[in-house]
């Protein structure tokens, strides 16, 4: 007997995948939006581009980078 999770149905997995060129500022923009609502990069931008929200968690850590 296999375990593990029962498969998708075709509607509901994730088979289509499209490119997008990016600069890398770019990538790094959306990978630090992505970091501060504590998702991957990949679920940050399906969710966006399909006009969901995500709640964006503020660091309690001080950033020493911006503090002079």
């Amino acid at each position: 007997m296999a375990g593990g999770r029962p498969k998708l149905s075709p509607e509901d997995r994730h088979s289509e995948q499209i490119n997008i060129p990016l600069k890398p500022s770019d990538l790094a923009s959306l990978q630090d939006s992505a970091d501060k609502a504590q998702t991957t990069i990949t679920d940050f931008v399906r969710a966006s581009a399909l006009g969901h929200r995500f709640n964006v968690m503020q660091s309690h850590a001080p950033d020493f980078e911006t503090m002079a």
